[in-house]
């Protein structure tokens, strides 16, 4: 496999040249070596994650529009007869002996206590330990900690920065190293949550996937792909991005994530040698964020037949932590899903009650998954009767 990785990926990442601040470059760790080594390897593996994607899995076409959660999980509830209405974004279920009802993901059944265990990173992070399962080495500040989340940082060498109450991506800041970038992670953080700023020691060469599990069972997984862009050797870095945009409208996951830029994402392309008007050579992909989150611009493939078991068991422990998580996505980072579990190739980031399944229907690359039919049937089988 890395051999089928570095001749797929060699024509473009080794032999592409530009000039950047009046020196050509050959290789993506001259690019961006003026920021030291660590730096470099993040982006090379943000890279070869891209080109095995792009080398194994074929683009995926749809040709129906896009559709919310609630309503894929009412589609197949009408195709087993049932009728469902809707009230705001809970679905109501007529026809069954039970009432009932579900809002998006989260079913009757969901854990409240089991939603808030999860939503507090440092509470979940107590508990993800007790499930022995392994997670990054890290600490938790309140918001007047600051110095002291600092000298934490420090020690980290390479710091992910996030708010303890935020999902989806929102306020988290990965590989900080200076005290300008800790500074700007901190704001960043404490504008999302007010619960406090959990500071990590970032795990290296990590590949994210989300592990969708239902009543107990891995039913789907899905990779995901840093934001990212290809040059054509003709348009600004900007114009890619715009393009790039125009393709996830036309998208039923992606057509309201369009990736959009900030000074953290303009500071990671800087660090490739880039900016907005630079020209990037044909072939050559630039990475925009080192964080994978579909809501924020990335890309998915499908990986669940290539999973290691091994993986699919670590995100049922997750789920298993309290009664009643009977539909949660689990995020992993690994440095392969494909190979056994050990100790130290992976952490559980976090886990989510009430998961969007969009990614598992519609991924970028890769067989779509009904994950919507193993929900319902879930549902019928411990709910309705």
């Amino acid at each position: 496999m890395k051999k089928k990785i570095k001749q797929f990926f060699k024509p473009f990442l080794k032999k592409s040249k530009l000039t950047t601040q009046g020196k050509e470059t050959t290789n993506s760790k001259d690019l961006i070596s003026p920021y030291g080594d660590s730096a470099a390897e993040d982006f090379k593996v943000a890279l070869n994650t891209i080109a095995e994607v792009m080398s194994n899995k074929k683009a995926s076409i749809y040709h129906e529009e896009a559709m919310s959660t609630g309503r894929l999980i009412a589609r197949e509830f009408v195709k087993l007869g049932y009728e469902v209405d809707f009230s705001g974004k809970m679905g109501i279920v007529k026809g069954c002996d039970k009432r009932l009802l579900f809002l998006e993901t989260e079913t009757s059944q969901t854990s409240l206590l089991g939603y808030r265990i999860l939503k507090n990173k440092k509470r979940a992070r107590e508990f993800f330990k007790e499930a022995g399962v392994s997670i990054a080495r890290g600490k938790t500040f309140r918001q007047n900690g600051k110095n002291q989340a600092w000298a934490f940082a420090l020690k980290c060498m390479s710091a992910v920065i996030k708010p303890v109450g935020g999902n989806k991506g929102r306020g988290v800041t990965v590989g900080v190293k200076s005290e300008r970038e800790f500074d700007d992670a901190w704001n960043n953080a404490i504008k999302i949550s007010k619960q406090g700023v959990l500071v990590e020691k970032q795990f290296k060469n990590g590949i994210e996937a989300r592990y969708l599990v239902v009543g107990g069972q891995c039913a789907a997984v899905v990779l995901r792909i840093p934001p990212h862009v290809i040059g054509n050797g003709v348009d600004t870095l900007s114009t890619l991005i715009e393009e790039k945009n125009k393709k996830r409208m036309n998208h039923p996951l992606l057509d309201n994530k369009l990736i959009r830029l900030n000074d953290y994402r303009l500071g990671v392309i800087k660090k490739q040698g880039f900016g907005l008007s630079s020209i990037p050579p044909k072939g050559f992909m630039v990475v925009i964020d080192l964080k994978a989150g579909i809501s924020t611009g990335a890309d998915s493939a499908d990986i669940t037949d290539e999973v290691h078991p091994t993986f699919k068991q670590i995100a049922e422990r997750v789920a298993a932590v309290v009664p009643g998580l009977d539909v949660i996505g689990v995020d992993i980072l690994a440095h392969d899903h494909t190979r056994p579990s050990r100790e130290d190739n992976y952490i559980v980031i976090e886990a989510n009650t009430r998961p969007g399944i969009s990614a598992h229907h519609f991924p970028v690359y890769g067989e779509p998954r009904n994950v919507a039919a193993k929900i319902v049937e879930h549902m019928m089988e411990t709910l309705a009767y």
